[in-house]
């Protein structure tokens, strides 16, 4: 895929993920929600566009394109974050902790979060 300076590629990577991983958070919710399948083959990067992931789109895109200027390098990479993303939120504890932290955002009437709370949400 990609040649990185050292130490770079895995900051490079988690950005990606994190960036795909709110998107398909909210597909999983949406999915569970409706009582449909959470699939990966049912999953597009441009799917994750109708669970708010335009912006987060843009700039993995961006990102991509800084690292490649090559379409087919670009896309197979997107495909391999993508999956990396789809197994970070589909992973059982993963997902209990996604579900915790969004459950107290949305009870909490607190309009910021701070780090060292959403550790303690994110571990408990």
């Amino acid at each position: 895929m990609f040649r990185f300076a050292h130490g770079f590629h895995p900051a490079f990577e988690a950005d990606i993920v994190n960036l795909l991983a709110g998107s398909l958070a909210e597909a999983k919710f949406v999915a569970l929600m409706d009582g449909e399948p959470f699939d990966y083959q049912l999953l597009s990067a441009q799917a994750l566009k109708n669970y708010g992931g335009d912006d987060d789109l843009v700039a993995v895109y961006d990102y991509l394109h800084s690292y490649s200027a090559e379409q087919q390098v670009r896309d197979e990479s997107l495909v391999h974050f993508l999956r990396l993303a789809f197994d970070f939120v589909n992973n059982a504890s993963n997902w209990q902790a996604i579900a915790r932290l969004a459950h107290f955002i949305l009870t909490g009437s607190a309009s910021e979060i701070s780090c060292e709370q959403a550790a303690v949400l994110l571990d408990s």
